[in-house]
């Protein structure tokens, strides 16, 4: 194992493990309403594709010993939606529903799958059910020997606690409108800490096959949509939100990002992430 390997800390022999992973583009290819916040129309542009990610993982060659934790780029996902997915993988693999993670990284830039606040788009969640549970059996088919470790860390620049203890003892959202003088304290502090797992080819350890993480961020790209949409009404509120936001920086409320298009770029709570070509599978980062 050479010294660069993402794994080279690990000391062979090491129980059998087999995993496999795949990435594949959940990008709407027309205007939709999105999740998130309250939008007058639909979205009019993308600014970054949205994926979902699939990472498997299994003690032996047996998808009935199996895992899988898929991440999708939308604010949240349906309950029947989720279970409809997982079923059908289990009908096609062998993987049993129950251990099967269907997790959104809670974008609001995203499609309307929930319709928080306008219908949800069923038309492009039954293309996502399909991509989602296509994602996942590639993750499964193309899974080979592998070995895995897992470290963490902490990263508190990124993040701010949004509840605010106001003067008469109610508490204030960082983003409502309240006499900074009559702000008492943040009630709470984010979690900082970072959890990472790398998986990667038992014979080419130095190569990833899935990088999984976690971090206690709230994704908000709060003026945007899918691919974040602009907005014109959104681009008149921008100076405004960034003056507020500037103000009261130094009370632990976070910036709001400007600019209303699908996907804008964002702090993601996302199970797999890195680097990859669309739809690509196991031996190759995703």
């Amino acid at each position: 194992m050479t010294s660069n390997s993402p794994l080279s800390t690990l000391h062979f022999p090491l129980p059998e493990l087999i995993a496999g992973a795949a990435k594949i583009e959940i990008t709407p290819s027309e205007s939709v309403w999105m999740d998130g916040m309250i939008r007058e129309h639909k979205s009019e542009g993308v600014h970054d594709p949205l994926h979902a990610r699939a990472v498997y993982l299994s003690s032996d060659h047996d998808p009935a010993n199996g895992a899988v934790i898929a991440s999708v780029d939308v604010c949240a996902i349906r309950a029947e939606d989720a279970l409809a997915v997982r079923r059908e993988i289990e009908a096609r693999t062998g993987v049993p529903s129950g251990q099967i993670i269907i997790a959104a990284t809670h974008t609001h830039s995203g499609p309307a799958t929930i319709g928080f606040f306008n219908a949800a788009e069923e038309g492009y969640l039954a293309e996502l059910r399909a991509k989602l549970a296509g994602v996942i059996g590639k993750a499964v088919r193309t899974a080979r020997p592998a070995v895995a470790g897992c470290a963490s860390g902490l990263e508190g620049t990124i993040s701010h606690y949004r509840r605010l203890l106001a003067d008469d003892g109610h508490v204030v959202m960082n983003w409502e409108p309240w006499p900074e003088d009559r702000i008492v304290r943040v009630l709470g502090e984010p979690d900082p800490e970072v959890g990472v797992m790398v998986v990667a080819g038992r014979d080419d350890p130095a190569r990833a096959i899935a990088v999984v993480f976690n971090h206690a961020g709230h994704p908000n790209v709060m003026s945007g949509g899918l691919p974040r949409i602009r907005l014109r009404e959104d681009r008149r509120g921008a100076r405004r939100d960034r003056d507020v936001c500037e103000r009261r920086a130094r009370l632990g409320r976070y910036r709001r990002s400007q600019g209303p298009r699908l996907g804008g770029r964002r702090a993601r709570r996302r199970s797999v992430g890195g680097r990859g070509d669309r739809d690509s599978g196991t031996g190759r980062p995703v």
